[in-house]
């Protein structure tokens, strides 16, 4: 059996790499709308209510790093209740903190550092999202010439 491998001609080699850098563009937008739902989160739009936490533990995060999480019985100001949720947070046991809930579920602890790290997430994959876009319309329009 013989295969007929034959190069890839011009138009579709500039076709993979436009979709490849359009794909990398929208999943940085993505992660950064992702930062921004739990940036506005951390400044309290969502269901915000208090939780009061029951126990802390270290959890397993991305690329091997341990995590401190509280979890707790959340309470709404509207009657939400959810004696499952869980937050990152450096409280006590015993500890009641402000938190909102974001739309997939998530739990924000209400302040100013937890609203700077999504701010940062935010901005960082809003910057690589427009950067691969750019890059990616340069490196295309160069093939194209």
């Amino acid at each position: 059996m013989e295969l007929n491998m034959q190069p890839a001609t011009p138009s579709r080699r500039i076709g993979v790499y436009a979709t490849g850098w359009i794909v990398a563009s929208l999943l940085m937008l993505a992660a950064a709308g992702w930062g921004a739902m739990d940036w506005a989160a951390a400044l309290g739009k969502g269901t915000a209510g208090t939780l009061q936490i029951d126990e802390c533990g270290m959890k397993s995060g991305s690329r091997g790093t341990k995590n401190r999480v509280c979890a707790g019985t959340f309470r709404s100001a509207t009657g939400v209740i959810d004696s499952h949720a869980e937050v990152p947070s450096q409280s006590k046991v015993g500890d009641r903190v402000t938190v909102t809930r974001t739309l997939i579920g998530e739990y924000i602890q209400q302040d100013g550092r937890s609203a700077a790290g999504a701010a940062a997430r935010t901005l960082i994959f809003s910057a690589v999202g427009i950067g691969c876009g750019t890059a990616g319309g340069v490196y295309v329009r160069r093939l194209i010439r």
